[in-house]
C-alpha cells in the first residue's frame, strides 16, 4: 500500500509543481502589467512620449506587445494562456506564458500581451521531480527498513511462542516458556496459553488414568466371569443351560474384545505409539495372509495376492499389523461363501478387496464407531475406526470405493526407505 501510494504521489508531485510554477508565471505577468501601465502614465507626462516608448517597446520585442484598441478591439479582462514559438536568439522553439488584457494610458485603451518564457521553469520541473521522487524513495526504504527493525523485535517473543506451541507435546508433559515483553496485549497472551495448555496436559493425563484403569478394572471381572461360564460348560448341564452359558461366554468374549479395542482406540487418539521403526510391509501382509488361510477356508474363499517383495516403510509394526488384520477380518466377515479376497501392494498403495453385499457402503459412515450394516454379525463395530486412527497416526491416508462389485480399501501416502524387487 505505501508502494502504490509513493508511485501517485510522484507524478501528483510534478503536476502540483508545474501548477505552481504556472502560478508564479501568471503572478510575474501581473506584475509587468502593472509596472508597465504605471510607468507610461507617470514617467512620461505627456501623451507623445508615451507612444513613442510604446512603439520603442514593440520594436524592441522584449516580451511586450502594445496595441491600440482602435487597431485591434479586445475585451476587458485577464485572459492566461500557454503557447510555443519558435525564439530566434535560441532557434529553437519554446514554450511561453502569455497575458492578454486591456491597460489605460492617458485615458485610452491599449490592448498589453505580455509573456514569459517557460523553458527553465519545465527545465527545472523534472529535475525537482526526480530529486523529490529520489527522497521519497529513500524515505520508503528508510521506513520499511525502521518498521521492519521494530516489528521484528516487538513480535519476536510472540513468533518464538508460535513455534513452541507448534512443537508442543503435552502427552510428554511438556510446556510452554511464558513470553517475556513489556507489551500488555501479549503478557494477557501468554497467560492464557499457559493457563490453556496446563489445563489441556491435566484433562490428558485424568483421561488417560481414567482408561487405564477402567480398562483394567474391567478385565478382571470379565476374565472371573469367563472362567466360570468355562467351567459351568464343563460340568453337566442340561442342553438349554448350556446354550445359556454358551451365550454368557460368547458376551464376555465380545466384552473382551471391545475393551481391548477401545483402549486400543484411546491410546491411538492419545498418540501414546511411536512410529520410527522400520517395518517390512510386504513380510507383514504376507505373513497375515498364511495365518487367515483356515478363516478363508471355513468359507471357501478363493484369495489372490499379488505383492511387491521388501517394501519397508516407517511406523509402527504392531499397528501395521493390527491394520492388516482389521482390514482382513472385515473382508472376511463381510463376504459370502464361496466368494473371492484379493490382495495388492506396491510401493504407493496396499489395496484389499473382497465379494460381499452388492449394496456400496456409506463413505461417510464406513469409518465411523459402532458402524454395522448387518446387527447380526459379532463383531464390535470398531474395526474400520480403528484402521482410520493407525493410518492418520501414521500420516496415510484410506478410501473405500465399490470397484467391479468389489468392496475395495485402499491404503496410500507411505514412502518406502528402500524397495527391491525379489
Amino acid at each position: 500500500m505505501t508502494t502504490i501510494l509513493v508511485l501517485v504521489s510522484i507524478p501528483l508531485f510534478y503536476f502540483v509543481v508545474v501548477y505552481i510554477y504556472t502560478v508564479d508565471a501568471d503572478q510575474s505577468l501581473i506584475n509587468n502589467k502593472l509596472r508597465v501601465e504605471d510607468q507610461l502614465n507617470h514617467l512620461h507626462m505627456h501623451p507623445r512620449t508615451a507612444v513613442i516608448r510604446i512603439r520603442l517597446l514593440n520594436e524592441l520585442d522584449i516580451g511586450y506587445q502594445i496595441i491600440s484598441m482602435d487597431t485591434f478591439p479586445a475585451e476587458r479582462g485577464d485572459r492566461f494562456y500557454t503557447a510555443e514559438r519558435f525564439d530566434q536568439y535560441s532557434n529553437s522553439i519554446r514554450p511561453y506564458r502569455y497575458l492578454e488584457t486591456v491597460i489605460d494610458i492617458f485615458d485610452k485603451e491599449y490592448l498589453l500581451k505580455a509573456e514569459v518564457d517557460m523553458e527553465e521553469y519545465f527545465d527545472v520541473i523534472p529535475y525537482t521531480t526526480a530529486v523529490a521522487g529520489l527522497f521519497f524513495f529513500l524515505i520508503l526504504i528508510g521506513y520499511y527498513w525502521i518498521n521492519r527493525s521494530i516489528a521484528r523485535k516487538v513480535w519476536r517473543p510472540f513468533y518464538k511462542s508460535i513455534d513452541e506451541l507448534s512443537n508442543l507435546n503435552i502427552q510428554n508433559g511438556q510446556t510452554l516458556s511464558p513470553i517475556e515483553s513489556d507489551i500488555e496485549e501479549f503478557k494477557k497472551l501468554s497467560d492464557n496459553l499457559l493457563f490453556y495448555t496446563n489445563r489441556s496436559h491435566s484433562a490428558y493425563m485424568q483421561q488417560k488414568e481414567f482408561t487405564e484403569n477402567a480398562s483394567h478394572e474391567l478385565q478382571t471381572p470379565l476374565a472371573i466371569i469367563q472362567s466360570k461360564a468355562e467351567l459351568l460348560i464343563q460340568s453337566k448341564l442340561t442342553k438349554e443351560q448350556f446354550e445359556i452359558v454358551d451365550q454368557i461366554n460368547l458376551a464376555v468374549n465380545r466384552m473382551n474384545r471391545l475393551n481391548k479395542n477401545l483402549l486400543l482406540l484411546t491410546k491411538l487418539e492419545n498418540k501414546q505409539y511411536l512410529t520410527n521403526e522400520n517395518v517390512n510391509l510386504s513380510d507383514v501382509v504376507k505373513e497375515t495372509l498364511e495365518l487367515y488361510q483356515s478363516n478363508f477356508e471355513s468359507k471357501n474363499l478363493s484369495s489372490y495376492a499379488e505383492i511387491k517383495n521388501s517394501i519397508i516403510i516407517k511406523g509402527n509394526i504392531a499397528l501395521i499389523e493390527t491394520l492388516i488384520n482389521s482390514l482382513l477380518t472385515n473382508a472376511t466377515t463381510h463376504n459370502f461363501e464361496n466368494g473371492k479376497i484379493k490382495v495388492y501392494l506396491n510401493s504407493k498403495s496396499l489395496i484389499i478387496q473382497n465379494t460381499g453385499n452388492s449394496t456400496a457402503l456409506d463413505k461417510n459412515k464406513i469409518f465411523k464407531r459402532f458402524n454395522k450394516d448387518n446387527k447380526n454379525l459379532a463383531g464390535s463395530g470398531l474395526g474400520l475406526a480403528i484402521c482410520k486412527e493407525i493410518v492418520q497416526l501414521h500420516d496415510f491416508k484410506i478410501s473405500y470405493r465399490m470397484i467391479n462389485d468389489l468392496h475395495s480399501f485402499k491404503i496410500t501416502n507411505f514412502t518406502p526407505i528402500t524397495e527391491t524387487v525379489i
